[in-house]
Formats: structure tokens, sequence, C-alpha cells
């Protein structure tokens, strides 16, 4: 899936910090730090382009990184599921 796209580094910074965000959004009461939260501060850092130019165009491509970043807070479970399962099925075609 779009996760096996990723160099490599890229899918290792993933697997340790998407987790991490996760337990963090676990514990929302006391640090106030929910997902959406999360995906306000990461969302850019994690997801913007290089290429982007500033201005309204940069601006609206933050709005869906952190739609994105909260997603995968949200889903990595499934996410990662899906991606072992494609996996084993090439397996067994490739």
């Amino acid at each position: 899936m779009l996760e096996k796209q990723l160099p490599v580094a890229n899918r290792q910074m993933l697997a340790l910090l998407i987790p991490h965000l996760r337990d963090v959004g676990k514990k929302a009461d006391v640090n106030m730090m929910g997902v959406k939260n999360l995906a306000v501060c990461f969302g850019p850092t994690l997801l913007f382009p290089r290429d982007v130019e500033e201005g309204i165009d940069a601006l609206g491509g933050i709005k869906y990184g952190n739609i994105v970043v909260s997603t995968l807070i949200e889903k990595w479970q499934a996410v990662r599921a899906v991606n072992k399962l494609t996996l084993d099925a090439r397996k067994l075609f490739y």
C-alpha cells in the first residue's frame, strides 16, 4: 500500500513515531493532547511537501496533512494489518 512506497528510513520512523503518538493520545485526559492536537503539531512537520510555495496552497496542504496524520494515529494497527495481508498475499502469487 501507500506505506510501502516510502523509503525504508521513513517507514521505520513511522513505525516508531505513530504508536508513540497513539500512546500519548490515549492519555489526553491528563496531557490535553488528543489525536487532533497531535496531528496539528506533527502533521506539518511530517507531511509538509518541500516543493510547495508559501501562501494559500501551503496552508491548504497543512489541513489535509493533519487529517492524514490523525487517521494514521487512529488507524495505525489497521494500516499495518492491511499491509501485512497484502505482503502475505503477494507471496502466494510472486
